[in-house]
């Protein structure tokens, strides 16, 4: 199944990189509040706040590798002609040239105060997600992960002379469990 959240974040990380910004870390996550949409980024904030007001967003040092990406090669540089005042006339930009690459897995892209970025997905791509679910039937959720490799389990037990802790809790059930 696709993963909306890694694409996305491969895509804010290819504006970064477009923006003469490297190493920045901003988090894509679901967000406490629905109406917030399904995913929502701080990246805006966080460029903002590295770069503080700019002009000419990005350098002209970095406008030459905006042809390194196809799927970002139409997008182009952030407007030059304004200054960006705050952190959502950023994340405003970057909805702009998120929205010029047509991605159909979001119906709404926005940008909210004081600088988010809110993603709702699209009912098409959770109808297919749907549709995914139904046609993998019981091999649904099923992973591979570890088949075939040995793993070494090691069952706890409370210590009689000294007290109980998270350890006791938390190591007997997962022994029981993984080797069950």
């Amino acid at each position: 199944m696709e993963n909306p959240s890694e694409k996305i974040y491969s895509i804010l990380r290819e504006l970064t990189t477009n923006l003469g910004v490297k190493d920045v870390e901003f988090s894509l996550m679901r967000p406490k509040d629905k109406l917030h949409g399904d995913l929502a980024s701080n990246i805006a904030l966080v460029l903002f706040k590295n770069k503080g007001p700019v002009s000419g967003f990005p350098p002209a040092s970095a406008r030459s590798s905006l042809k390194r990406s196809n799927e970002l090669r139409a997008v182009g540089s952030l407007s030059t002609r304004a200054t960006l005042q705050n952190p959502l006339q950023l994340a405003e930009e970057l909805v702009k040239k998120i929205k010029q690459l047509n991605i159909d897995t979001f119906e709404k892209v926005e940008a909210v105060k004081p600088g988010f970025i809110n993603f709702h997905f699209s009912k098409k791509y959770l109808f297919s997600q749907v549709q995914s679910i139904i046609s993998q039937g019981s091999n649904y959720g099923s992973s591979g992960i570890g088949k075939g490799k040995k793993a070494s389990v090691e069952f706890v037990s409370a210590n009689p002379t000294g007290p109980l802790h998270i350890g006791n809790a938390r190591g007997g059930p997962l022994g029981d469990t993984i080797f069950a």
